[in-house]
């Protein structure tokens, strides 16, 4: 007689744990899109930016976001254009790059005497490297459903590439890492 509460109850646990497991992995897809979609921007802007700058990335990332450009000898042919669009009342693309979740590593600042000679931005830089974690706080889902936890993070570069990694990189260096796998 007590047995069939005991199965109804188990049931309803495990049915929940499914529920849960679901959900879990529907924010993680979230996550995943979020950091690809951040990446993507931020080499797009980059790319379209050094069109403009004389092929040097632009180290100071608000400056892909200003009406005004921070290249001063484009600023008539740029006035009032961004290179990234952001969306009224939204979080500023530079500040998306400030979370512990987001990473770059800019490359080596171009010479100054080229910057000030071409009238290029004084923030320009020879490259850059993003990182965008995807795995933040899957330690506990690990424990949860009993997967190995695994490293969900992706990169990108000057060179326009979007890569998933197989672990994080050290800090140093403004490429995504040679094993990292393209995502087209």
């Amino acid at each position: 007689m007590n047995l069939g509460r005991w199965i109804i109850a188990a049931v309803c646990i495990l049915l929940g744990y499914v529920a849960l497991l679901i959900l879990v992995r529907g924010w993680q897809l979230g996550l995943v899109d979020a950091a690809i979609g951040d990446l993507r921007a931020m080499t797009n802007a980059q790319l379209a930016y050094a069109k403009f700058n004389g092929g040097f990335n632009e180290g100071d990332l608000a400056c892909l976001e200003r009406l005004n450009t921070c290249i001063p000898s484009q600023r008539q042919h740029l006035a009032g254009k961004s290179m990234i669009s952001t969306s009224p009342g939204g979080e500023p693309f530079s500040k998306r790059w400030t979370r512990p979740t987001r990473l770059c590593t800019l490359g080596p600042p171009a010479d100054l005497n080229i910057v000030a000679e071409q009238g290029l931005s004084r923030s320009s830089v020879h490259g850059f490297r993003c990182v965008a974690d995807a795995s933040l706080g899957r330690a506990w889902l690990a424990k949860v459903s009993l997967l190995p936890e695994a490293t969900l993070a992706f990169c990108a570069d000057a060179t326009g590439r979007v890569c998933q990694l197989s672990s994080l990189p050290p800090a140093d260096g403004p490429m995504c890492p040679p094993d990292c796998m393209n995502l087209g």
